[in-house]
This record gives C-alpha cells, structure tokens and sequence, in this order.
C-alpha cells in the first residue's frame, strides 16, 4: 500500500514551515494570521534534528497501518522541539504504514475547531495515534519514553 501525498494549506507562508515534503504527511492549518517568523525555528529544527537510528528502525518495523494526527501550535516552545522530531523520524522511517497529520492551532487554540473538538485538545503539541480509525493512544507535550517507543508501546499495549 502506497502512502497518499495530500497537502491543505490556508496560507501560503506556511510553506516553509518543513522543507521537505514528505509522501505520508497531511498538513492543514487553522485559518487566520500566522507568525512568519516562527515558521523558520521548525524549518531550521527539521533540518537540524538529529533522530535516533533506534527510534528509526522501531517506525520502520510498525507492519499494521496507523495515523498519527499531531496538533501542535507554532507558538508553542514544547511543538517546537517534538514536531520537527516526529517529522523527521516519520521521513526518514518512510514506512508507508505510518501516516501523518500535522494540524496547525491558532494561539488561543480556538481554530480549527472541528479538529480541536473532534480530538479534544487541551496543551499542544497532542500526537494521537489511531489504529484502523481509533485512538489507540496519545503523546501530551512529551514522550514518556521516546515518541518511537511510546508509539510503539500504544501498538504492543
């Protein structure tokens, strides 16, 4: 199964908010004015992160297909060091098993509340993990371990 390639962006200063595309990423942001300049913090930290090979090979062994949905804020100082990680762990995992949403929340977490709603977001960034259309699990701000081994860990437990 080859993974879909479907990018949603309200405004096109988020573009280079990654760099690099990926083909497993779903990217759409809530509606309204950004910060430009926050753009280029996870740009820069996407091509500066440095994931753990270990954690890349625990992503590339998942063989049952799952969706992350990842909510974060460009604002916020914990999205900022876990979304450039995640993005990058999927990208370099290239398991296309493994999807990615990235929903981008407005400052007073308020837009796009469809999706605030639907996952019931309280602190960003929020990785919730669904397995055949449901929540196996979620990451609050942090990994408990690492985002790999939580995942993982959703998947075994």
């Amino acid at each position: 199964m080859k993974a879909a390639s479907i990018i949603k962006i309200s405004t096109l200063a988020l573009l280079p908010l990654f760099m690099s595309a990926c083909a497993s990423t779903d990217f759409k942001y809530a509606q309204g004015p950004t910060e430009v300049g926050e753009q280029a913090v996870f740009a820069k930290q996407y091509q500066r992160v440095d994931v753990s090979q270990a954690d890349v090979q625990l992503i590339k062994s998942i063989e049952q297909p799952i969706h992350i949905v990842a909510l974060f804020g460009e604002w916020c100082h914990d999205s900022k060091r876990e979304i450039p990680y995640l993005k990058r762990l999927v990208d370099e995992a290239n398991n296309s098993n493994v999807t990615l949403e990235l929903i981008g929340i407005s400052t007073d977490k308020q837009q796009p509340a469809a999706d605030i709603a639907k996952y019931g977001l309280r602190y960003t960034p929020t990785m919730v993990v669904l397995k055949e259309g449901q929540e196996i699990g979620r990451i609050i701000e942090r990994p408990k371990t690492t985002l790999a081994g939580d995942i993982i860990a959703m998947l075994e437990g």
